[in-house]
């Protein structure tokens, strides 16, 4: 026997909908801190946001865009010249919000510490930089040498040796 359900055919119809997450405008979760650095030293400012769409970053300097757009603001070897003030724009397509304000202080290096970097790579009265230390193992201190002007990496620079020419 045959059996009729009255329709000829029969077609199952599946529709898929993709449903994006509601827009929502940026709100900033961590802002921008103050910083202070050594001159030649990194310095970074951080913001974190959520929002949807994800939102861009848009950072100033003293009120003055900067070609950065991301939510770090990475600064190395800063000098005088990067000592001011920072702060990012953080914009979706629904809105825009401004940070704080963060500020950027930069000090300059004592004498010192410009002779400890050149020849020791560090700031630090540490290790071999230590003023009382003697690298070279010519007598002479570190503090004697950066005193007398001579090279504390070198036996053969040391204060009071003269040179073939003196």
């Amino acid at each position: 026997r045959t059996f009729k359900t009255g329709f000829e055919s029969s077609a199952i119809r599946t529709v898929v909908y993709e449903l994006e997450p509601p827009s929502s405008a940026p709100i900033i979760t961590e802002q921008p801190q103050d910083r202070m650095v050594k001159e030649g030293d990194y310095a970074e400012f951080r913001v974190s946001a959520t929002g949807s769409p994800d939102p861009a970053y848009a950072w100033t300097f003293n009120g003055t865009p900067l070609i950065a757009s991301g939510p770090v603001l990475a600064l190395n070897n800063v000098s005088a010249s990067n000592a001011g003030t920072y702060q990012v724009t953080v914009s979706n397509s629904e809105s825009s919000v401004e940070s704080s304000v963060a500020s950027l202080t930069v000090e300059m290096r004592t004498p010192i510490e410009n002779w400890r970097d050149e020849y020791f790579d560090t700031i630090l009265n540490e290790g071999d930089a230590a003023d009382d230390a003697d690298p070279d193992n010519d007598g002479s201190s570190n503090i004697e040498e950066f005193d007398a002007g001579t090279d504390p990496t070198d036996a053969n620079s040391r204060p009071g040796l003269l040179d073939s020419d003196g």
